[in-house]
């Protein structure tokens, strides 16, 4: 596939896409809006959001896109690339199930396990949702993976390996077993999914060669 063609058919991500939106609008947003308060009241923290008046806030730290420009841009660039292996094989439905309950899941674990005065804002926890699924796929998938498919995983497995290394000498362990534990998440959901179509190994053959991965 040609580099053009391959951008062209980065389109099928269109889930990604607009949640890119999303973020960007949200991004600039912020910039006019009280930041320290709209943090108090929305981003996850130890302190707040295991509490009965705060628990709202597992739903809601996604959309505060804080931080800098390149960041996002490079945060978006991730989820369209593991959105476009992604939405390639699961419906939107299925899509939109892992991403919610990538969040919810991501902001109870953070909250539970953050045991110092940390927030967490942002939609970064959804990419490694959107990159534990990918990998699985192309795993699952592997000789009938294109070399960019396998580039793009590799690259995700590589960022797995370094939040490990954060686990287990870094100081931000909560942030790192949650982005792992919610990457598992969304490999086993994909999994499951994988386990219940019927025909798998034919559908691999039809889906992934003439429409799916191989187009990567």
């Amino acid at each position: 596939m040609s580099k053009n063609t391959f951008l062209k058919d980065l389109k099928s991500a269109k889930i990604s896409i607009r949640l890119c939106i999303i973020i960007f609008i949200s991004f600039f947003v912020l910039k006019f809006l009280p930041i320290n308060k709209i943090v108090e009241l929305f981003a996850v923290s130890s302190e707040s959001t295991l509490s009965l008046t705060g628990f709202y806030q597992i739903f809601t730290y996604w959309v505060l896109a804080i931080g800098d420009l390149i960041s996002l841009i490079s945060l978006c660039i991730t989820m369209v690339l593991a959105g476009y292996i992604v939405e390639k094989f699961l419906s939107q439905k299925d899509v939109l199930i892992l991403m919610g309950g990538t969040i919810i899941l991501g902001g109870f674990l953070f909250a539970y396990l953050n045991s110092y005065s940390i927030i967490m804002t942002g939609p970064t926890i959804i990419s490694w949702g959107l990159a534990g699924s990918a990998i699985l796929i192309v795993f699952r998938t592997w000789s009938d993976s294109t070399k960019a498919a396998k580039i793009i995983v590799g690259i995700f497995v590589i960022g797995a390996f370094f939040q490990f290394y954060d686990l287990m000498f870094g100081n931000l362990q909560a942030k790192a077993a949650t982005y792992i534990l919610c990457g598992i998440f969304a490999a086993i959901y994909t999994f499951y999914n994988m386990r219940h179509k019927a025909n798998w190994s034919e559908i691999t053959k039809s889906e992934t060669i003439s429409g799916g991965i191989q187009q990567l």
